[in-house]
């Protein structure tokens, strides 16, 4: 389930449960946002030029 679906179900139900979970949810997303930035870093080419042909 995405941040968005779990929200919504959060403010359907009012439900603690549903609140901690899309808590998890965001949490999960946000680590997630964080390790593609560090593994962009680590495996960028130093003399990447981009993608288009020569």
């Amino acid at each position: 389930m995405d941040e968005m679906t779990a929200w919504e179900n959060f403010q359907r139900t009012g439900s603690v449960i549903d609140y901690l979970y899309y808590r998890e949810v965001k949490q999960q997303a946000a680590g997630a946002r964080e390790q593609e930035e560090q593994d962009a870093d680590r495996y960028r080419w130093p003399d990447h030029q981009g993608t288009e042909y020569r």
